[in-house]
Order: C-alpha cells, then sequence, then structure tokens
C-alpha cells in the first residue's frame, strides 16, 4: 500500500509542478500588461496635459502678438505726434500796386503777415511746400482803378484756378475796385511750388491794387507720413 501511494505522488507532483509553473507564467504575462497598461496610461495622461499647455500656451501667445500689435500701433502714433511738423501756414498781402502784369507774370505778396514753417518765398512770391500733404489755398485780388485784372493760381507751372476782377461804376461816376477770393484745397509733394501768376483774361495792361485784400494765403491740413 505505502508502495502505491508513493508511486502516486511520484506521478503526480510533476503535474503540479507543471501546473504551478504555467500558472505562474499566465500570472506573470498579466501582470506585465498590467504594468503596460498602467505605463501607456500615464503617457496618454501626460501627452492630454501636454497638449493642454501647448493650447494654453497657443491662446497666451495670440494675446501676446495681439497686445504687441495694439503696442505696435501706439508707437507708430508717438512717432508721428514727436516727428508732425509744426504749423505751416503763411499770409502775405501786396503792399504796392503792381505795375502792368505781363503774361504769366508771378505776383509777388510783398508784405508778409504770417510765415510759419518758411514756405512762403516773397522774393519769388511763391510758395514752397516744406512737406507733403493736403493744403488749402486763399487767393484774393482787387483790380487797379479803372483797369481789370485776372490771376491764375498755379501748382509748378500748372493750372489750379482763375480769379477775375472788374472796375464798377457808380452813379456818382465814382470807380470802385472789385474784390474777388477763391479757395482751393490741393494735394502737394514736398518741395512743390505754388504761386499766383497773371492770367491776362482781359487785355495787356492788368494791374492790382495795393491793399489788404489782395493776399495770398495757405495752410497745411493734412501731412501725409
Amino acid at each position: 500500500m505505502r508502495v502505491f501511494c508513493l508511486t502516486l505522488f511520484v506521478l503526480f507532483v510533476p503535474q503540479v509542478v507543471c501546473l504551478f509553473e504555467t500558472f505562474s507564467s499566465e500570472c506573470g504575462c498579466k501582470n506585465e500588461l498590467q504594468t503596460f497598461a498602467r505605463q501607456l496610461q500615464s503617457v496618454q495622461d501626460a501627452v492630454t496635459n501636454v497638449t493642454a499647455n501647448v493650447t494654453s500656451m497657443q491662446g497666451l501667445i495670440d494675446t501676446l502678438v495681439k497686445k504687441q500689435s495694439a503696442l505696435l500701433t501706439q508707437i507708430s502714433q508717438l512717432n508721428r505726434t514727436l516727428h508732425s511738423p509744426k504749423a505751416i501756414v503763411f499770409t502775405a498781402q501786396l503792399a504796392k500796386d503792381t505795375g502792368i502784369l505781363g503774361p504769366n507774370q508771378y505776383v509777388v505778396f510783398d508784405h508778409v503777415v504770417t510765415n510759419n514753417g518758411g514756405g512762403y518765398d516773397v522774393q519769388t512770391g511763391t510758395f514752397v511746400a516744406p512737406v507733403t500733404g493736403t493744403y488749402i489755398f486763399y487767393v484774393s485780388i482787387t483790380n487797379f482803378n479803372q483797369t481789370d485784372a485776372s490771376v491764375q493760381l498755379v501748382k509748378n507751372g500748372h493750372h489750379l484756378l482763375t480769379i477775375t476782377s472788374s472796375a464798377s461804376v457808380t452813379f456818382h461816376n465814382a470807380v470802385n475796385p472789385e474784390t474777388n477770393t477763391h479757395v482751393v484745397t490741393v494735394g502737394l509733394h514736398a518741395g512743390d511750388h505754388v504761386g499766383v501768376q497773371n492770367a491776362g483774361k482781359f487785355d495787356s495792361n492788368e494791374r492790382l491794387l495795393a491793399s489788404p485784400l489782395t493776399s495770398f494765403s495757405g495752410q497745411l491740413i493734412s501731412p501725409v507720413f
């Protein structure tokens, strides 16, 4: 009986050992898979966190770009303010009656009232634009005694407008000179010339009367940077 039992034990033990080894091997794989799954989940969580951080950083970058753009706009506006020209404005009047004006002869308004910016040249009667921009000009003329008068405002020699002035006779045979004024806005580049020329619309004896009403004025109203 003892021999039989020993024989069964000897035969059964290898099977138990094999079964135990198999079970142990399967358990090891499961543990490894579980460990790998945990590691994979950790990596996935890390990727999710990185993605969230990248999204947050992208939003921050977009905000910074907008702020930078706003700052650049402010800097540009400040530069314009700092470097904008001082007021450019002039007024010149005719202090002496003109002689007979020749064809296209420039009228020299010889009494300078204002010349901020130094654009008006009293020697030539022309205005030279110190800076590029939009300017407004006023031209007033008064004819001399019984003569008629006509002038034209020119830019670099090219016609902008024409003004005429004719004498009128009252009931007492008194001659009243006539004063007319025209206004124009024009874009100029720095260095452009603007002046008043004789237009010769009536005859070859046209003259202008010295008067505060016979004047040439201009002003920069909008500089271009």
